[in-house]
């Protein structure tokens, strides 16, 4: 299933790339949801989340900031994305 969804991600960077003026724009974007994949994979593992709908609302929530901000603001998404991973990541620590 992880791997369908990549390959999707991967089309729709070529599809940016090709009707964006060559924007790499999904390409960063693509590479962030991958790595947002493999952080919550790694919270599901260390076990700092007990429950299955946390992991499906964060990832759901990755997508969502990722790419609803667009072309001209999506560093806003980002930014939002990590303060709230910084938020919870101080939680689990303290």
């Amino acid at each position: 299933m992880w791997a369908f969804a990549t390959g999707i991600l991967i089309v729709y960077s070529f599809v940016i790339y090709w009707y964006m003026d060559y924007s790499r724009l999904g390409f960063v974007t693509m590479i962030a949801v991958l790595l947002t994949d493999v952080f919550v994979y790694l919270i599901w593992n260390s076990e700092i989340v007990k429950s299955p709908t946390v992991l499906c609302f964060s990832a759901m929530l990755n997508r969502v900031l990722l790419y609803v901000f667009g072309g001209n603001y999506w560093i806003y998404g980002y930014m939002v994305l990590y303060l709230i991973y910084g938020v919870i990541l101080s939680f689990v620590i303290t």
